[in-house]
């Protein structure tokens, strides 16, 4: 019997599948790593990104974090703003923007010539965060989840997100907390600071590829 007084509760994120088992991924990674030094040496050496590393580094990067710390940030940014734009795009669509965001984030810092390990998933996060905040904007979605409706609504175009006085703020922050914080990556070994030339091609990446792959239902 229906129960038309009973008050209905949505989660906090509404997280999708594949948000879900990337960060399963990343969590077994660091597992990998911590088991042995031997396998710490191998996964860095052949996932991590560096100068004169092997060409799938370039997105595999993302899967390997410097500490707890580290993923556990990863992983809260992007069960924010990731869930917005798998929820959106579906699995395929997602995993190929997220992997040319990261391959994106690995330009600037190989042109940068750092000899730092480059690891984390924040420059796919930056791409994701870009996509994001054209659909948050627009009035369909908020970080964690999105609304009903938030299929069908129309992304905003670049020109309109960058005459958004709201998004133009945010834009703002988030690029200010990265200059200043920023002055290199998180290294293997946990210490270190945030790569924030990766940040920048992330989210550049995902700010002009997200319209070939945003395909609203409806």
């Amino acid at each position: 019997m229906r129960q038309p007084f009973e008050k209905q509760t949505e989660p906090a994120i509404r997280a999708p599948a594949i948000v879900l088992g990337l960060i399963f991924v990343f969590i077994v990674v660091h597992l990998i790593r911590l088991a042995d030094p031997s396998f710490d040496d191998l996964v860095l050496e052949y996932m991590a990104f560096y100068q004169g590393s092997f060409w799938w580094s370039w997105v595999t990067y993302a899967f390997v974090h410097g500490d707890w710390a580290h993923l556990a940030i990863n992983s809260f940014w992007m069960l924010a703003f990731g869930s917005v734009v798998a929820q959106r795009m579906g699995t395929v669509r997602f995993v190929i923007f997220s992997a040319i965001c990261a391959a994106a984030g690995s330009i600037p810092y190989w042109f940068s010539g750092d000899q730092v390990l480059l690891v984390g998933a924040s420059a796919a996060i930056s791409g994701q965060m870009a996509g994001a905040v054209r659909l948050i904007y627009a009035g369909g979605a908020l970080p964690g989840g999105m609304r009903q409706d938030m299929e069908h609504v129309r992304a905003l175009s670049l020109a309109e997100l960058f005459s958004n006085r709201q998004a133009l703020i945010f834009l703002a922050l988030w690029a200010g907390l990265n200059l200043l914080f920023g002055t290199g990556s998180f290294p293997a070994d946990g210490g270190g600071e945030i790569a924030w030339e990766a940040h920048f091609g992330g989210f550049l990446g995902g700010l002009l590829l997200f319209g070939f792959l945003d395909k609203p239902r409806g």
